[in-house]
């Protein structure tokens, strides 16, 4: 049996079984979301989030549900799209969020035309020529907290990406991975891991 392994945090290295693997599957409930329809490799990387990076397991497993269609509590991401380049051309990619996201999320969001309208509004000279109190409040909130609500509202939230394939109108999940891991890392961890147990994935 195949043992998977990377580095921790730390630098320690991680090893995997095969059979550790398919207990946290059965554990988190993928077998019951997406049966025979998942890589090992994307167990492992999904163990490597929740048990070494903080990512709550649920986050994932919620987008999951959605993605195939099944009761789950409502999310709030953009829709999985299809990569348009090679060499991940043809497969797609849904984003997951979780807390460490946060900042993304807002800094994103303050450099929107929307967040630009509102500071418009905000300190419109029209209405007053001094900054007030006030205005700073509208602004901290703006900035955070309305800023995350902003992007919820329009299904924007972003985070981390859930890397599927579709065939014969079913998702068959690859790998999980941040979007600057680099198109060719992601492509070459699937090619030689996950095309393995699903080699009619590979055909063009």
């Amino acid at each position: 049996m195949a043992t998977y392994k990377t580095k921790g945090p730390d630098g320690t290295e991680i090893h995997v079984g095969e059979t550790d693997l398919a207990r946290f599957a059965m554990g988190v409930g993928l077998d019951k979301i997406a049966p025979e329809r998942y890589s090992k490799l994307f167990v492992f990387k999904l163990l490597l989030y929740t048990q070494f990076q903080g990512v709550e397991a649920d986050f994932i497993i919620e987008e999951l549900k959605a993605l195939e269609g099944l009761p789950n509590r409502a999310v709030s991401t953009k829709p999985a799209t299809q990569f348009t380049r090679l060499p991940l051309k043809g497969l797609w990619h849904q984003h997951f969020f979780d807390a460490r996201f946060v900042a993304q999320n807002l800094l994103t969001h303050m450099q929107s035309k929307e967040f630009k309208q509102e500071l418009q509004r905000i300190f419109d000279p029209a209405k007053s020529k001094t900054i007030t109190e006030k205005m700073i409040e509208e602004l901290a909130h703006a900035a955070s907290e309305g800023g995350l609500q902003e992007r919820e509202n329009q299904g924007k939230l972003t985070g981390e990406w859930i890397v599927f394939a579709k065939n014969g109108g079913q998702n068959y999940y690859l790998t999980l991975d941040i979007h600057t891991a680099g198109d060719q890392k992601i492509y070459d961890e699937i090619s030689s891991m996950a095309y393995a147990e699903f080699p009619f994935l590979a055909t063009p």
